[in-house]
């Protein structure tokens, strides 16, 4: 393998390993900032890396996504080149003691459904939610929560159209057992409700360190999926999240209801944690339960999954990207006084400083609210504009990056991002229309 791809990434340690290749530290040479290499051999049964780093292109706008560098086949293996990134969810939570405070995992949420949202707006379902693809930003973006892995990704719209995809049934499970959805685990195709609720399952295990259908035994994976399907469905919203605040058994009957080409109403879901956080008494400080591991509950063990519990689909699945898709043809490396990548005769390469990626400018950093004074009349002044002010006031952003505005694929269709839904029926509680459906695909 070599030690320098793309004329400018030096590889460095391996850190990560998989039935899609391995992963790298890596460094430019010229600026010595620091990368993470992605690598996979070309003769693989199912290459993905060159379509992944075409996902990480078209949502480079998404400031919960990693900066894409570098894209090239050298020396028989494919070579992605992003952003390097902190820990996991996964891995944080056993830094924990096995589990999370109500408050980190609110804070968690905001950023977690803004980047899935980001995805569903680009016309992609992620179909792998879980801890391991969340990880944290480093240095001056330690706060910024980043969503990975696209190899499993799936447009659920016709890209000229913007027509959803039909219902289907019969499918192989996509993704990891233990946070799909029960409609994905029955073999429903998976749409942006499976997603959702994908993500309430995560927050549930981040919470309570482990879920209902954990550690069940089986003779074989289709027995073992069959078996947490049957827990998955059979299990009550009051025995999943009944200890927690009843925003969550409000966001499980939300999106349990929304129909398979439902858009979900992500203003509405953002809205009710952040009433919650703020009725609660808590402040958007962003600091985690990590930063002080010391002060969080050790009641529950380090979480370990049983032999084949939490094995993940091998990604032998071919995912193809249609004729008429703008991203399909991989730009030529342009060069620049920044940049000066030339692929070796023979090599395709995707570079961010291409035309039609530039690098975004960093924002300036936002400040946090300052401590109340100390002086009673002063404080009790302060205490009476927060309670005019209300609970649905905007959370600082740890956000240093800006937004691109170029894309490769037009944008989606605008969402509905109303939350007059929310201000009808009050703080915490979905309208009624939301929790009186039933029967529905």
């Amino acid at each position: 393998m070599k030690k320098v791809v793309g004329e400018k990434y030096r590889l460095g340690k391996k850190i990560g390993a998989g039935s899609f290749g391995q992963i790298y530290t890596g460094e430019d040479i010229n600026t010595h900032e620091k990368v993470s290499i992605k690598v996979e051999p070309c003769n693989c049964k199912v290459p993905q890396l060159s379509y992944e780093s075409k996902l990480y292109m078209l949502f480079s706008g998404c400031t919960n996504v990693p900066k894409f560098y570098w894209f090239g086949v050298e020396d028989d293996n494919n070579y992605m080149v992003i952003d390097l990134l902190n820990k996991s969810l996964e891995d944080l939570l056993h830094i924990c003691g096995g589990r999370m405070s109500l408050k980190t995992v609110l804070m968690l949420i905001d950023q977690m459904i803004s980047s899935v949202e980001y995805l569903h707006n680009k016309n992609f379902v992620h179909r792998d939610i879980k801890p391991d693809n969340f990880l944290m930003g480093r240095k001056e973006n330690a706060n910024q929560v980043y969503i990975i892995d696209f190899g499993l990704s799936k447009s659920f719209c016709d890209t000229i159209t913007h027509n959803h995809i039909p219902f289907s049934d019969g499918k192989s499970l996509t993704g990891t057992a233990r946070y799909a959805s029960v409609n994905a685990l029955r073999g429903v195709e998976p749409s942006r409700r499976d997603d959702m609720e994908s993500l309430g399952y995560v927050w549930i295990y981040l919470l309570k360190g482990n879920l209902p259908w954990m550690g069940l035994d089986a003779k074989d994976r289709k027995t073992k999926y069959d078996r947490i399907c049957q827990v998955k469905a059979n299990t009550s919203l009051e025995e999943l999240c009944g200890e927690f605040p009843e925003e969550f058994t409000n966001y499980f009957n939300s999106v349990k209801s929304l129909r398979f080409a439902e858009t979900p109403n992500y203003a509405l879901y953002k809205k009710m944690f952040r009433c919650l956080f703020q009725k609660l008494g808590y402040e958007y400080d962003y600091k985690y339960d990590w930063s002080n591991p010391l002060k969080v509950p050790r009641s529950l063990p380090k979480p370990s999954a049983p032999q084949g519990e939490d094995e993940e689909i091998p990604k032998t699945q071919k995912v193809k990207i249609p004729k008429n898709m703008i991203v399909g043809s991989i730009p030529k490396p342009v060069k620049t006084k920044k940049s000066s990548v030339r692929p070796e005769h023979g090599s395709i390469a995707l570079d961010s400083s291409s035309g039609s990626l530039g690098k975004p400018a960093a924002p300036p950093r936002r400040k946090l609210s300052q401590p109340a004074s100390l002086n009673t009349t002063s404080a009790l002044a302060s205490a009476r504009r927060k309670s005019n002010a209300g609970l649905g006031k905007e959370i600082p952003h740890p956000v240093k990056r800006q937004n691109s505005s170029n894309y490769l694929i037009p944008p989606a269709r605008q969402t509905n991002t109303s939350a007059l839904a929310a201000t009808k029926t009050g703080i915490g509680q979905l309208p009624k229309w939301m929790l009186d459906r039933s029967n529905r695909k």
